[in-house]
Parts: C-alpha cells; sequence; structure tokens
C-alpha cells in the first residue's frame, strides 16, 4: 500500500514541475533568440530563421520559403523548396524570391525561373541566395511570389539583435501581411 500525497508533498512536486518546465523554455527561448554575434561564434554554416513559411498558391502547396543567415560569410538569405506534387503539375511554374527589412525591399527578381529549369536554378527543388549583409538594417524576413501572382509569401521577420519580431505572413488574403515591397501596410 502506497503512502497518500501530502498537501506538502504535492506542493513540492508543483514547484519541482514548474521549475523543470521554466528552465525547458527558458534553454529552447535562447536557442530560438540568439543574436548574431553568439552565433558567429558558433561552427560556420547556415543557421535557419523561424518556422518555414508554406506558399500556398490556388489552395495548393506550392512549396516553403526560409530565412536564414550565413554565419560564415554574415549575410542574411532567402532559400525556397519546391512542393514536389505541385512542380510535378505545375511545370512551368516560376517563383521570385525576396528579402526585405521593415523599411522597404532590398532586392527582387533574384530568382525568376522554372520549376523544370537546372539544379542551380531551383529545377531539384530547392534554391538559396545571399541577399545582404544584416548589419546593414536590423531586421530582416524573406519572401517568395509564385507567377507574379502578387500574392508574396513572407517568412519571419527576424531582428538581428536576438528576437523574431512576427511570425510568418502572406499569400492574398492576409491584411496584415508586408506589401510586395517589403513595407507593412496601414490597416
Amino acid at each position: 500500500m502506497s503512502a497518500p500525497i501530502t498537501p506538502e508533498l504535492r506542493r513540492t512536486l508543483a514547484v519541482a514541475t514548474a521549475a523543470l518546465a521554466l528552465a525547458a523554455g527558458t534553454t529552447v527561448g535562447t536557442a530560438n533568440t540568439a543574436t548574431a554575434a553568439e552565433r558567429a561564434s558558433a561552427d560556420c554554416g547556415d543557421v535557419w530563421i523561424g518556422d518555414h513559411a508554406q506558399y500556398m498558391y490556388q489552395q495548393v502547396s506550392a512549396g516553403w520559403v526560409d530565412q536564414y543567415w550565413d554565419t560564415c560569410n554574415d549575410r542574411v538569405g532567402v532559400y525556397w523548396t519546391w512542393d514536389p506534387t505541385f512542380r510535378a503539375n505545375n511545370p512551368r511554374a516560376w517563383v521570385d524570391l525576396y528579402v526585405s527589412s521593415p523599411y522597404g525591399l532590398e532586392w527582387d527578381d533574384v530568382l525568376h525561373t522554372t520549376a523544370d529549369a537546372g539544379p542551380t536554378a531551383g529545377g531539384d527543388g530547392i534554391y538559396a541566395h545571399d541577399a545582404t549583409d544584416p548589419k546593414s538594417e536590423d531586421a530582416w524576413r524573406a519572401g517568395a511570389e509564385i507567377n507574379s501572382s502578387s500574392c508574396v509569401q513572407w517568412g519571419w521577420l527576424h531582428w538581428y539583435g536576438g528576437a523574431n519580431w512576427d511570425g510568418a505572413r502572406g499569400g492574398c488574403r492576409d491584411v496584415f501581411a508586408p506589401l510586395r515591397d517589403g513595407t507593412q501596410p496601414h490597416v
């Protein structure tokens, strides 16, 4: 027969559980919001920013856009992955990639290619491009647009001081999504 759980034991268990949960949350939060300087001290490579943003084109998944930080060259970039089913069903589709700060578009039309192009142009389903030095602005997000539809899917807005300012936004029906030039709408 087991001993009864007393209020004191219940309180002790609750405090211990809360402390463990807080410690785990702090660790996860710290990992997601490390500054560029902290990340630079790690091994050279790409650091993914936020979660990838799924691009829905006419209610079908066309692919995913991600932002990354190249720690080797200290540059922000955009990474596009075609959805294989979309690519198979839409062999002439193309994607334009964007990198933007909340203050305006850094560049566009870096990639304007059909889905069946060669491997460096995205035909293998993946395209990545370095865009800019993150020190020139303090916050960035990556975007993609299918077939010049004027519906840009934007990934996470990341402030390179160590925090995500906003999640993924976009498509034609998101009134809070950044405009095509990357600036914030006034709604």
